[in-house]
């Protein structure tokens, strides 16, 4: 899926569900092996929630005081909220540049969503960052 689809769909999603995030990641896939597999060796799962992060969709609660850093592509949504993207082309993780920036946007999905993606009322009462990602 390309950039420009996926965030015209993010912004679809954000005017007309409640929905506090939304992510896209590179998904990392395996070799297909004719042996069986169990489902962890199927799908390579991602160590983290927000790894290989590409673009991401905060509400209006979850960007408040919200300073990206100028790597990161911003663009606001008509209820408040932010679409964040690490690139605006297709997320290469062989890229070392895409991974950087990556990695930022993990940052910022990790202080307003937590860890765990926890739930938005939990969320609000995390304190905003100070200082750079």
């Amino acid at each position: 899926m390309t950039y420009p689809i996926y965030r015209g769909v993010l912004e679809v999603l954000a005017a007309n569900w409640p929905c506090p995030w939304a992510l896209a990641y590179a998904y990392v896939s395996k070799e297909p092996t004719y042996e069986p597999e169990t489902q962890d060796q199927l799908y390579a799962r991602l160590r983290r929630p927000f790894e290989i992060a590409w673009v991401a969709y905060l509400s209006a609660p979850l960007v408040k005081d919200l300073v990206p850093p100028p790597e990161i592509a911003v663009e606001c949504t008509p209820g408040g909220g932010m679409i964040l993207s690490a690139v605006q082309e297709r997320l290469d993780p062989a890229n070392p540049e895409h991974i950087r920036r990556s990695e930022l946007l993990e940052a910022i999905m990790n202080e307003r969503v937590g860890r765990f993606g926890r739930q938005l009322k939990q969320t609000a009462m995390l304190p905003a960052r100070i200082g750079p990602y």
